[in-house]
């Protein structure tokens, strides 16, 4: 066997064949790999483009829905200013509910003693149940509404503003477990004076189901969080207001998470990659118009490249066999037009 590898490497066609194939595979697969590092780079731009525009539509959708809140609260406030007649505010926080079928409920409360026939506390609460609408008057010494957050934020600042999404702890909504986000309005009398605060509800149910649409690859995952860093969309459901951003378990990926809670608490839009569940990730994220809340979608790479990595394997093997092919082709093209010399 040995003397066959000797004759084998000493015949010249053998180490032409060797040289040439050596000069064709390494100009070739050169040339191959800065084409897929460009290829590579090339996909990673159309993510982040899909990426950003499957964001900026969600982003979108869900900002539309909050215009409608807006606008219903500040007709309701103009209206209201016009007609103080109580059975007519049970009616309107009702009509709210019927003509918006994306509302939870609508509640108009009033300044203390405001309706003094109906004692210290007056605040008319229209909440959907099913297909049904209730609506009841609620206000007392365990249940003073005006010192809840979605009452005095907008007092304090003069102006209509989104609440963080909480747990609903109206006394006549205690059945429901549904976190809700408030859109709240005061509301003034022809002198200026302020006299109560319009409020509308969403479920955060329904900012899930929006975001949860996002699948722009088929292990993507989305997430929403709150000014403060708080899940309020999550594939995990037990995070929801109880975790935060930074309260990531894993600590060595606790510098990167850090970074990219801060970037989107500060209202910032990018691409951010990281391990997500022990795999390397590409996250999207963006701010949420209308509120301090930021989304952000998390595409494992391996969706990302996966048409680009099949293309890669696929390439490699026909290199692969066409490399073969030369140096059998190149061999044999040698030994015939050397056997002259072998003669002379």
């Amino acid at each position: 066997m040995r003397k066959v590898w000797n004759y084998i490497i000493q015949r010249l066609s053998f180490k032409l064949g060797i040289v040439i194939g050596l000069v064709v595979m390494t100009i070739f697969i050169v040339s191959v790999s800065l084409l897929f590092l460009l290829t590579k780079d090339f996909v990673r731009q159309r993510a982040v483009k899909r990426a950003s525009l499957v964001l900026d539509n969600t982003a979108l959708r869900i900002a539309n829905i909050m215009g409608e809140v807006e606008t219903a609260a500040d007709n309701m406030a103009w209206y209201v200013d016009g007609c103080m007649d109580p059975d007519s505010l049970i009616r309107d926080t009702r009509e709210i509910l019927e003509n918006n079928p994306h509302f939870y409920s609508c509640s108009i409360s009033m300044e203390p003693d405001y309706f003094k026939q109906y004692g210290r506390y007056f605040s008319i609460y229209s909440v959907r149940d099913g297909d049904s609408i209730s609506t009841a008057q609620y206000g007392s010494d365990d249940f003073q509404y005006f010192e809840l957050e979605w009452y005095m934020k907008p007092q304090g600042l003069r102006q209509g503003c989104w609440i963080d999404p909480y747990v609903n702890t109206n006394p006549r909504a205690d059945y429901q477990t549904d976190i809700i986000a408030t859109y709240s309005r005061p509301l003034y009398n022809r002198m200026g004076y302020f006299i109560g605060v319009v409020a509308i509800d969403l479920q955060l149910k329904w900012l899930s189901q929006e975001v949860t649409k996002v699948t722009p690859y088929p292990n993507s995952s989305s997430i929403v969080i709150g000014g403060k860093g708080q899940y309020l969309v999550h594939p995990d459901t037990t995070k929801l207001m109880k975790e935060t951003i930074f309260s990531d378990p894993d600590p060595r990926a606790k510098e990167v998470v850090d970074s990219l809670g801060r970037k989107m608490i500060a209202r910032k839009s990018g691409v951010q990659q990281m391990v997500v569940d022990n795999q390397d990730a590409l996250v999207f994220y963006r701010p949420i118009d209308k509120a301090d809340w930021s989304m952000a979608i998390v595409c494992p790479e391996s969706d990302v490249f996966s048409g680009y990595n099949r293309l890669l394997y696929i390439v490699w093997i026909i290199v692969f066999f066409g490399l073969v092919v030369i140096m059998l082709f190149c061999f044999q093209t040698i030994h015939v037009n050397i056997i002259p010399l072998h003669l002379l």
